[in-house]
Order: C-alpha cells, then sequence, then structure tokens
C-alpha cells in the first residue's frame, strides 16, 4: 500500500514536468507563427505595392498603345496628303512642260512688242500723213497686218510666260508642302517608335512584376500553410495541456483519497483493537468506522 502510494506521489512531479514542457512547446510555437504571421504582413504589403505598380503600368501601357494608334492614323493622313501633293507635282510638272513649249513656239522668233507697236505706229503714222502710191501703200497694209498678227503672237507668249512664272511659283509652294509634310512624317514617325521603345520597357517590367507577385503569392501560400499548421499544431498541444492539467488534478484527488483512506483505516484497527481488548463502549464515530466501508467514510472532495 505504501509504495502505491509513493508511486501515486511521484505522478504529479512527471505530469507537472509535462506541462511546463508543453507550455514552452506551445509558447515556442506561437512565437513561430507570431514570426511567421509579421513576415506574411511584410510579404503581403510588398505584393500590394508590386499590384499597384503593376496597374499603373498596365493602364500606361493602354494609354501608350492608344497614342500609337492616334500616330499610326496620323501618318497614314499625312501619307495619302502626301501622295496626293506627289501626284499633283507631276501633274503641274507637266502642264508646265506643255506651256514651256507653247512659249518656245509663240516666242520664235523672239520679239519684243515695244519694237512691234513702235513699227506699227511708224507705219501708220506714214499710211495716215504721206503721200503713197497704190503699190506703197499696199506694201505698208500687208507689213501693218502681218505685225499685228506678231503682237498679237507676242502678247500671247507674254501671257503665257505669265502663266508659265504663276506654275513655277505654284511647283515651288507644292514642294514646299511635300516637305513639310515630309518632316512632319518624320516627327510623328519618331514618336512612334520612341512610344515602341517606352512599351517595349514596360512589358519586359511588367513580366518582371508579373514573376515577383507570382513568386511572392506562392512564398505567402506557403507561409499561410505553415501558419496555419502552427495553429493546428498549438490547437492540439493546448488540448493536451488541458488533459495533462486534468490528469494532475485527477492525481492530487488521488493522493488526497488515498492519505485520507490510510487515517481511516489506521482508526479503524484502533477500534478493532478495543473490541478484541474486551471494551464495549464505542463512540458514534466509532461505531461508524467499524461497521462501514472505508469507501463510504471518506467524503468526496467537490
Amino acid at each position: 500500500m505504501a509504495h502505491q502510494v509513493d508511486e501515486l506521489r511521484k505522478k504529479p512531479e512527471e505530469i507537472a514536468l509535462e506541462i511546463s514542457s508543453v507550455r514552452d512547446s506551445i509558447r515556442e510555437l506561437k512565437n513561430q507563427r507570431y514570426s511567421l504571421i509579421e513576415e506574411l504582413k511584410i510579404l503581403r504589403r510588398e505584393r500590394s505595392k508590386l499590384l499597384d505598380e503593376l496597374r499603373e503600368l498596365k493602364e500606361k501601357y493602354r494609354s501608350l498603345l492608344e497614342k500609337k494608334r492616334e500616330l499610326v492614323e496620323k501618318v497614314r493622313s499625312l501619307r495619302s496628303e502626301k501622295n496626293a501633293k506627289v501626284a499633283e507635282l507631276k501633274q503641274v510638272m507637266s502642264f508646265l512642260e506643255d506651256k514651256k513649249r507653247v512659249v518656245e513656239e509663240l516666242e520664235n522668233p523672239k520679239i519684243s512688242i515695244t519694237s512691234i507697236r513702235k513699227e506699227l505706229e511708224r507705219l501708220e503714222w506714214i499710211q495716215q500723213t504721206k503721200p503713197l502710191s497704190i503699190e506703197e501703200e499696199s506694201k505698208i497694209l500687208k507689213e501693218i497686218a502681218r505685225l499685228e498678227l506678231l503682237l498679237e503672237k507676242a502678247i500671247k507668249a507674254r501671257d503665257e510666260r505669265n502663266k508659265l512664272t504663276e506654275l513655277r511659283a505654284n511647283i515651288v509652294g507644292i514642294k514646299l508642302t511635300i516637305t513639310e509634310l515630309q518632316r512632319e512624317i518624320s516627327s510623328v514617325s519618331s514618336e512612334i517608335a520612341s512610344i515602341n521603345d517606352k512599351c517595349t520597357s514596360i512589358k519586359s517590367r511588367i513580366s518582371e512584376l508579373i514573376n515577383e507577385v507570382k513568386n511572392l503569392s506562392k512564398r505567402i501560400s506557403e507561409l499561410q500553410s505553415t501558419v496555419d499548421s502552427l495553429g493546428k499544431k498549438i490547437e492540439e498541444r493546448a488540448s493536451y495541456l488541458t488533459n495533462l492539467r486534468n490528469q494532475y488534478n485527477e492525481v492530487i484527488k488521488e493522493i488526497e483519497r488515498s492519505r485520507v483512506k490510510s487515517i481511516v483505516e489506521r482508526k479503524k484497527m484502533i477500534v478493532e483493537e478495543k473490541l478484541k481488548r474486551g471494551e464495549r463502549k464505542l463512540t458514534l464515530e466509532e461505531l461508524q468506522l467499524l461497521y462501514g466501508s472505508v469507501d463510504e467514510l471518506i467524503e468526496p472532495e467537490e
């Protein structure tokens, strides 16, 4: 009996040591979980920043693409306008060549309008003021008619030359317009090239960010899984700790019961010795000890 009591008294110490060990393990698990939760917060903040940057870059990329579409359409329009001007230039140049041939024909031979008019005035003055024979007057009238035709041709040649000058001025204007259109086309094309470079750079950064976010999400998922696993372990250890405390309390109660039981048995032996000695007068407590069972005599603890 004494051996059993000694063994029972060792049990609380063993349970207490186990309780302490479990408490330490729970504390360690909680520390690990807290550390991982803090790391999760940092990683989630970092991922949030990357996602914000990713959204901004995607919006910027879409904006650049829209700008590029506008510029490409503008280049098409400018090239169409330039092509129309080039066609107009060719047409005007062809017209110019025709005019040049007309002028050359009209100016062959090349005679001054002023000279023709002076000659006409001289002949008309002779015809009107001097007495002439019929032959001389006929000759002067024929010359006057010839000069009038020549004057008409010279005037027409002069008018055609003026038109030729206008055509040359028009050609210069068209060439300047073509040059300006080509300059604008080059400028817009350069802007498109710049946008292409920016888009390439942004696409590269977007790809990097997507990989970074993917890696962070994977790490976050792994850490969250570990946190959840630690949470379950903590719950399991906490449940185990509760069971140990219950065991500890039960053992303490059992030790107290054994102690009381030992006292009751000793008292009962004393009463039995009195009866053997012939003492018949017993107290109510002694009668209860004598005729009651040990378990009935021990009051259960609340």
